[in-house]
């Protein structure tokens, strides 16, 4: 089930030098095991083709706005929020008409092959 952790919602801690947000706390279903980290990089107005995954999970964190589809419900992400998107869920993700966005994304575990397209 598709998880949004909204950086808004998470209170800032002042360090020494610089400050801190604990955007998320996720727990796995399965031992992860190694992870893939990725950066997305969409153009203003593109979207990727829907697809899923049958043997990963997959973290996203927005460096901007952008926004992410996970089968029926779209999800408008700001800057700073993580979004979870479980095995054998449909996702696509889209940049802002107006802007490029780059996602991070992390495979769980990092298994390069694991795409179904749809």
């Amino acid at each position: 089930m598709v998880k949004v952790y909204r950086a808004s919602d998470s209170e800032g801690i002042d360090k020494q030098g610089y400050s801190a947000k604990y955007v998320a706390d996720i727990v796995f279903r399965s031992p992860v095991g190694t992870a893939g980290v990725i950066l997305v990089n969409l153009a203003a107005g593109k979207r990727t083709a829907p697809h899923s995954h049958s043997h990963l999970d997959e973290l996203f964190v927005a460096s901007g706005p952008a926004r992410i589809g996970v089968d029926a419900k779209v999800h408008d992400l700001e800057t700073g929020d993580v979004l979870l998107v479980e095995r054998s869920e449909v996702h696509w993700m889209e940049a802002p008409a107006d802007r490029n966005v780059t996602l991070l994304a992390m495979k769980l575990p990092n298994i390069k092959t694991d795409k179904v397209d749809h």
